[in-house]
């Protein structure tokens, strides 16, 4: 890319997507052992997504008050990880 596009073969206009972590916590991804092992070793990456759909029905969202617990706690890890990161 430095040859024939030099001007886009820098770090401020070529970075990477980091991969998605979905439903991390309950599984095996963990997006801070993957760091830990290298993934921006280059300091390459711009964007860091996860996210975690939260639900205590398997169809729907009922009931209220047990899905607000769950987005909330799933929230609070999020957060935790975010800082993490």
């Amino acid at each position: 890319m430095e040859g024939p596009c030099p001007d886009l073969a820098s770090t401020q206009n070529y970075t990477y997507y980091a991969p998605s972590f979905a439903g991390t916590g309950g599984n095996s991804l963990d997006p801070i052992v993957t760091w830990e092992d290298g993934l921006d070793t280059d300091k390459d990456i711009a964007v860091i997504s996860t996210h975690k759909f939260v639900a205590t029905h398997p169809h729907h969202l009922y009931p209220f008050a047990d899905n607000v617990a769950a987005t909330l706690a799933a929230r609070r890890f999020q957060v935790s990880l975010s800082k993490g990161l």
